[in-house]
């Protein structure tokens, strides 16, 4: 009886340690973000949270730039975590963007000042953006959330031959979908399967037999792309966060490009 006991006691020590330590979790995940506060002699800090891996190659460019700026500017705090390995930082990312109304779904990321900024292409374009908006919170002029900070420079954008420098704020959402599909468009897998849909319709004889299959064609089409945009793409964002997966699909493209020169060279040889 008195082992029993002792197992019990045991039993339900461990059980409270358990729950003490997921309610922490709970708590620092949960505590709220400081945006704004004063040092001892009263000036004004902002504090900028910046969520990044070690596998992503925006994140590596942005840590140099972001781990200088408190140099350059006294009043910056910056709160960096790293979610590679860290469960209770990727806790506290969610909980912080949902805050704002975001999703936690990419990396680098930085919050401030009541709102956030995801990516990184280079500290002239969208690091010297980042370091103006914060500027412009320290001043005192905070952004309502989704708008525009004073002093950011424009959202980047892509150079479009015919077009010029094109950017989602500069084109109704419309035109910007017909723009991007017709660049998607332009790629030698559509053109295989119009080729192969096109093969199909000259050979099949009616015109109700060429609606229905191109009708088929249209809605899995559709479907293959709403599903690529709603899930898969999450699911290669989460992939390619692992180290090992990176890495066999490297080795995998260094192996096949091997084998596409072994054959321009000497086809249907092998590999003697």
């Amino acid at each position: 009886m008195t082992l029993r006991c002792l197992a019990l006691h045991r039993l339900l020590r461990l059980l409270c340690l358990l729950a003490l330590a997921a309610i922490a979790a709970m708590a620092t995940a949960a505590e709220p973000p400081i945006w704004i506060d004063h040092d001892a002699a009263g000036a004004r800090r902002v504090h900028l949270y910046f969520f990044w891996t070690r596998t992503c190659p925006h994140c590596q460019a942005a840590r140099p730039y972001v781990d200088a700026l408190p140099a350059r500017h006294a009043w910056l705090v910056v709160r960096s975590y790293d979610l590679t390995a860290d469960q209770d930082a990727a806790d506290r990312y969610v909980a912080i963007a949902e805050s704002l109304g975001e999703d936690a779904s990419s990396v680098p990321a930085f919050l401030f000042c009541g709102r956030m900024e995801v990516g990184f292409d280079r500290p002239e374009t969208t690091g010297k953006a980042l370091e103006d908006a914060l500027q412009a919170c320290h001043e005192g002029a905070t952004p309502a959330h989704g708008d525009p900070s004073p002093g950011a420079q424009p959202a980047p954008g892509i150079d479009l031959p015919g077009f010029g420098r094109m950017t989602p704020d500069q084109w109704s959402l419309p035109v910007f979908t017909l723009v991007i599909a017709g660049l998607d468009a332009f790629n030698p897998c559509a053109f295989f399967v119009l080729l192969f849909l096109l093969s199909l319709l000259v050979h099949a004889g009616s015109r109700a037999r060429m609606l229905f299959i191109g009708s088929v064609f249209l809605f899995f089409s559709g479907l293959i792309y709403f599903l690529f945009m709603a899930a898969w793409l999450n699911v290669f964002r989460w992939l390619g966060e692992i180290a090992l997966v990176t890495t066999l699909a490297g080795v995998l493209a260094i192996v096949i490009a091997l084998i596409n020169i072994k054959d321009y060279f000497w086809f249907k040889q092998g590999f003697r």
